[in-house]
């Protein structure tokens, strides 16, 4: 777990959970393997109005597979941020999450050092939601084939003027089943 003024992020683990959805109930037993991935934080009030901004990543959850057989791997990732007058603003992304004896690569169109040229965009509350295709190297638990894994990615801009950047992103074989989760934190850097 880890948090700052803006955001607070984490993974539940080692433990279980009871949920009721439409009137059906579950329960799963968590492993150290595990994990409920979680992101919270103030939403953005107020965002800048023109400029690209870098972001760093401060913290991140280790993205762990559905199924708890694999140890928990490690996400590393830039974010960069195109703001225009008028205009939902533009997230671009480039992300690596190692598990297992596999990597999955994943970015946005221009990836974050273009991310003007990003299909990701903000919407209401400063949120944004869409998805991108993972490139899977050496042998993992899930397998992503030529075609990659697509990757679902959910999150905002938090604090004041977009301080900070939270997702959360879910990696899932192109044939369902087992998927890879984690959430990430960025810091916005000086204006380029």
């Amino acid at each position: 777990a880890g948090a700052d003024a803006y955001t607070s992020w984490g993974r539940w683990t080692s433990g279980r959970i009871e949920l009721t959805v439409l009137g059906l109930q579950a329960r799963l037993t968590l492993t150290a393997n595990h994990g409920v991935h979680y992101l919270v934080g103030v939403p953005s009030a107020t965002v800048p109005t023109s400029g690209t901004f870098a972001y760093e990543l401060i913290g991140s959850t280790r993205p762990t597979l559905s199924t708890g057989v694999v140890s928990p791997g490690t996400f590393t990732a830039t974010a960069g941020v195109a703001f225009g007058p008028g205009q939902p603003a533009r997230v671009g992304l480039d992300a690596t999450v190692s598990l297992g004896s596999a990597s999955y690569a994943f970015a946005t169109p221009g990836g974050a050092a273009n991310p003007g040229r990003s299909t990701l965009t903000t919407g209401a509350g400063h949120a944004f939601a869409g998805s991108v295709q993972a490139i899977q190297a050496g042998s993992g638990a899930i397998t992503c084939g030529a075609g990659g894994c697509p990757v679902d990615l959910q999150g905002g801009l938090f604090g004041p003027n977009g301080a900070r950047l939270g997702l959360s992103y879910q990696i899932q074989a192109p044939t369902g089943g087992s998927t890879i989760s984690g959430v990430g934190v960025f810091a916005q850097q000086p204006a380029t």
